[in-house]
C-alpha cells in the first residue's frame, strides 16, 4: 500500500466520522425536541387539571 492510497483511506475515514458525528447530532436534537414537547404537554396537563 502506498502512501497516496493510504492517504486516500484516512480521508474517507475521516469523512465518515464526520458525517457520523452529524448524525448523531441531528439525533440528539430531534431526540431534545420530543423530550421537551412531551414535557411541555404534560406541564399544560398539570396547569389545566391541577
Amino acid at each position: 500500500m502506498d502512501i497516496f492510497s493510504l492517504h486516500l483511506r484516512l480521508e474517507g475515514l475521516e469523512f465518515c466520522a464526520d458525517s457520523m458525528l452529524k448524525n448523531i447530532q441531528h439525533l440528539i436534537r430531534n431526540h431534545f425536541r420530543i423530550i421537551w414537547d412531551i414535557a411541555k404537554q404534560n406541564l399544560m396537563c398539570h396547569m389545566t387539571n391541577p
